[in-house]
């Protein structure tokens, strides 16, 4: 082999896009021209574990809101509370889980080496929309829920504003007596990021 030889194929090794065109599977390949993102699938499925474990932010936000917030619209225990807003955080863990379970499922099938193309493309397109639900569907909702619970900071007159009955808003702060409380919600979120980390450690690193 000339210089030039063992140059190209050293450049061929050094770069993900050559080497995945070379030597990735049909799935690879496909994901490569319409895939939405460059992000491998264990880095997806890492920042949906770091998304889902955000949530349990819940806690200490709880222990650290204003007195004023705490009593008046927590019943004086935000932990053992039940507020509305832990609805959004729930979509958003429910968001990240799912996503992660199709991004792991995809994973393990795209190892097939005889995938024909069109089944590539389905694989594809579900890998597509799982990284949608996680990255925008799961992050929206999650940092929505952590702003809602965290209005609190702004003192007792804003959270008044969004509660207050004549503008037909009921508040994030709203008791819903069957949602599981901040505490359960908060373990529920480390538990799901747990969960998507161990996934993603099982999970072949690929372009």
């Amino acid at each position: 082999m000339s210089g030039d030889d063992r140059r190209d194929a050293g450049d061929r090794h050094d770069d993900p896009v050559a080497r995945t065109i070379v030597d990735g599977t049909s799935f690879h390949r496909r994901r490569l021209a319409v895939g939405i993102t460059r992000l491998s699938q264990r880095r997806k499925l890492t920042v949906f574990a770091t998304t889902a474990g955000a949530l349990a932010l819940l806690f200490p936000i709880g222990l650290t809101l204003p007195p004023g917030v705490r009593d008046g619209y927590l019943g004086g225990m935000p932990l053992a509370a039940s507020p509305a807003i832990l609805v959004v955080g729930l979509v958003g863990l429910a968001a990240e889980l799912t996503a992660g379970v199709a991004v792991t499922a995809v994973s393990f099938l795209a190892r097939e080496a005889a995938l024909t193309e069109r089944e590539a493309l389905q694989l594809v397109a579900v890998d597509n929309v799982a990284t949608m639900v996680g990255l925008g569907v799961g992050t929206l909702a999650v940092l929505s829920a952590l702003c809602g619970f965290g209005l609190g900071y702004a003192g007792v007159d804003t959270v008044r504003a969004f509660a207050s009955p004549s503008n037909g808003v009921s508040g994030p702060y709203a008791p819903l007596p069957w949602l599981p409380s901040v505490t359960v919600v908060a373990t529920v979120a480390l538990g799901v990021g747990w969960l998507l980390a161990l996934l993603a450690a099982v999970v072949e690193r690929e372009l």
